[in-house]
């Protein structure tokens, strides 16, 4: 009907006004809707009638569920890509019977279309709630809520602002996804042994949404901080300007709105209850994850504080060394050098973006680690290692992990460069394929393996008998730079000649093209043989990327990214 309105409309004048009005209704039935995902605990006035109240809202005070996000919004893109990557591990269980596996071929598709859905919104949400892009918003809606000269307070006021703004709106999408997938796979039940599964499924989109109403008490939060009142909380962006308040007495720096910090580093905790520390039962441990990083197959550049260091120990440009390099004498162990010499090899892949200070808070998290995951392994394995791990730690807390995880990365990079370089045809110019892939990509293609196989995750001990589990990624990029300095740097390679570079980019296209080309038959092949489109809902483009990883190789989509200028994982 709206499609014939507009045609209808084409040649009428007011056609302008027509669209704004159109864009207009949408703005408010998102902001209604916006209330439908409400916990009930912010009250549901209208934002566009008048206040009743005077003066700023009171600030919230900071409870466990809101100091969750005191390293930043990005937390919350992390967990429900934890839910999800979780959700479609819980969908590919090959036990099931025949009767479930039937309602699966008929229903997988829509389980799976929501998920896709969920990680559009991760996908979207993470470039646009990253400090850079919040920062850079900020600066550039400066005018819109305040006259004269910037001022870094004033600046960090709308970088909560506009943090409040996407991380409402990437909640509300996700929320109702989430919610959706949870009626969904209701359809389960139908199965006479499918209450297992279900159960499953139901738990982790349940979980999902109980995580979604502790995104909006964090909401209400910042909410607070910038004296928007309650019955503002769903006020569209155009009006926030005038909704909120600003205070000259109060510091809006994020990191000093938490107040007191944990006296551990926030890292993704796991609760270990130690009834008797020289006997454990079975019964004695139960983990819950609170959180974990990323797990999308194709990693997105890390969260940053906005003061990144590339770790460099040669500098043939001098141009260089003034403009992007610092080395704290007190951090800076990693002896790696810098062999290109020209604009095109002297940045990223060539480097590593590296925070210093979250790469010693993981140094010092490695020296009280008890346990690492080498292999894949069933979560009753995994138990019986923690706990075994966990008394011989406290019988003798100097018998850390940070050597023989270090000799693990080594070997993970070594094994996994060695592939990639084989399956592209490089056995031979192994090593300055590699180079050409550079650490940044390496380090990709490592972490992204990790979050697949949930391998390289340590455990550590906290004090309150407490286990954290998490991947510490900034050690691992330093472990990667160490691998090629000792390496690949060594050998006597033409590192500034472009021909090779070329030619191996010309070998890595054909192979992309040929797989692009395979693989759409082989696609094409499933869907008339499963009778796939005979779904009117069905989306041809959606399925073929939920196959990806599987088809490509997750491992070989990094590389693809890395040489060919434009890819469908793009």
């Amino acid at each position: 009907m709206d499609k014939d309105l507009d045609k209808l409309l084409t040649d009428i004048e007011g056609k302008t006004e027509y669209d704004s009005s159109r864009v207009e209704s949408l703005r408010e039935k998102q902001k209604f809707a916006r209330r439908g995902d409400r916990t009930g605990e912010y009250g549901s006035g209208d934002s566009d009638s008048p206040a009743p109240f005077s003066g700023p809202a009171e600030r919230m005070p900071v409870t466990d569920d809101i100091l969750f996000f005191d390293k930043g919004a990005m937390s919350a893109i992390r967990e429900h890509d934890s839910f999800a990557s979780d959700f479609r591990k819980a969908l590919s269980d090959t036990g099931i019977s025949s009767e479930v596996d039937a309602i699966l071929k008929k229903y997988n598709y829509t389980f799976i279309r929501y998920i896709e859905n969920i990680e559009k919104y991760i996908n979207a949400y993470t470039v646009k709630l990253n400090n850079d892009t919040l920062q850079k918003k900020a600066k550039k809606d400066f005018s819109i809520f305040f006259e004269g000269f910037e001022d870094e307070n004033r600046i960090d006021f709308i970088f909560i602002v506009e943090t409040f703004l996407l991380l409402r709106e990437f909640n509300s999408l996700a929320n109702k996804e989430w919610f959706e997938l949870s009626k969904t796979v209701g359809v389960l039940n139908f199965a006479s042994d499918g209450k297992l599964l279900y159960q499953s499924l139901y738990s982790i989109a349940v979980s999902a949404q109980a995580f979604c109403e502790k995104t909006v008490k964090f909401l209400h939060f910042l909410a607070s901080v910038v004296g928007l009142h309650r019955d503002n909380f769903d006020v569209l962006e155009r009006e926030i300007s005038g909704k909120t308040v600003y205070r000259e007495d109060v510091m809006y720096n994020y990191s000093s709105l938490f107040g007191k910090k944990r006296e551990e580093p926030q890292q993704t905790e796991s609760y270990l209850d130690l009834s008797s520390r020289d006997e454990m039962r079975d019964d004695d441990t139960h983990i819950t994850e609170e959180s974990e990083p990323y797990s999308r197959q194709d990693i997105p550049l890390p969260e940053t504080s906005g003061k990144e260091e590339i770790v460099r120990s040669s500098f043939p440009d001098k141009s260089l060394r003034h403009s992007e390099v610092v080395q704290p004498s007190a951090v800076n162990d990693v002896n790696f050098t810098v062999k290109g010499t020209r604009t095109w090899n002297t940045k990223e892949p060539y480097v590593v973006p590296l925070d210093y200070a979250k790469l010693q808070v993981e140094k010092q998290d490695i020296l009280q680690s008890f346990f690492f995951i080498e292999q894949p392994n069933n979560e009753d394995a995994v138990q019986g290692e923690i706990k075994r791990g966990m008394l011989r730690f406290l019988r003798d807390s100097s018998q850390n992990i940070r050597q023989d995880y270090s000799n693990f990365l080594a070997k993970q990079i070594s094994l996994k460069t060695s592939d990639v370089a084989e399956f592209f045809g490089f056995s031979d110019d192994r090593n300055l394929f590699i180079y050409h892939c550079g650490p940044f990509t390496v380090f990709r293609i490592l972490y992204n393996d990790f979050l697949n196989l949930k391998t390289g995750y340590c455990f550590k001990y906290l004090s309150g008998n407490r286990v954290s589990r998490y991947l510490p990624q900034e050690f691992i990029k330093e472990n990667v730079l160490m691998w090629f300095e000792n390496n690949i740097n060594v050998f006597d390679l033409p590192f500034d000649s472009i021909s090779p570079y070329e030619d191996m980019r010309k070998v890595v296209s054909r192979r992309y093209y040929t797989e692009v080309d395979n693989n759409n038959n082989r696609l094409n092949e499933m869907i008339k043989k499963l009778h796939l489109d005979a779904d009117p809902k069905f989306d041809r483009d959606d399925f073929f990327r939920s196959k990806w990883s599987e088809w490509f190789g997750a491992v070989n989509i990094q590389v693809y990214n890395r040489f060919v200028e434009r890819t469908i994982f793009k």
